[in-house]
């Protein structure tokens, strides 16, 4: 399966009062990662042009170490499963020093523009996105 990788900062703006990093910045990182993902399959502005529109319907983050100030964290998403008319991805957000600060599941579909319905994953996408098309059986 594709997977991709970015890096972040730490900011000022992303810790909260109590001095760890807000549970909205692991939410930013996510939509930073899934963009970079979608880019290595079919770009937003491909789907765009399609009338479809990539949409998220569930996301699950679990934390797992505190993040702070200045410190590096190393994101990476992977999508882990293709489906008919949906697809998951996995993130993993690390600490420099590789400790894991959160884990994520998302799930997403493609959205028509025409009739706000989700639709079946174009096959450039499920081939990109390294969906394995099941064998056909042998005709005897």
């Amino acid at each position: 399966m594709i997977s991709c990788t970015l890096v972040f900062m730490v900011k000022s703006y992303d810790v909260d009062f109590a001095g760890v990093v807000s549970n909205i910045v692991y939410l930013r990182w996510l939509e930073d990662l899934r963009l970079e993902l979608l880019e290595h399959t079919i770009s937003i502005k491909e789907l765009n042009d399609q009338g479809l529109n990539p949409t998220l319907v569930r996301t699950e983050i679990d934390y797992r170490a505190p993040l702070r100030l200045s410190d590096k964290v190393m994101g990476r998403m992977s999508i882990v499963r293709v489906g008919n008319a949906s697809f998951t991805m996995h993130a993993e957000l690390r600490r420099a020093d590789g400790t894991l600060a959160a884990e994520a599941t998302q799930v997403a579909c493609l959205v028509s523009v025409r009739t706000s319905r989700p639709v079946s994953l174009p096959q450039t996408f499920r081939e990109m996105a390294g969906a394995v098309e099941p064998e056909a059986p042998e005709v005897h």
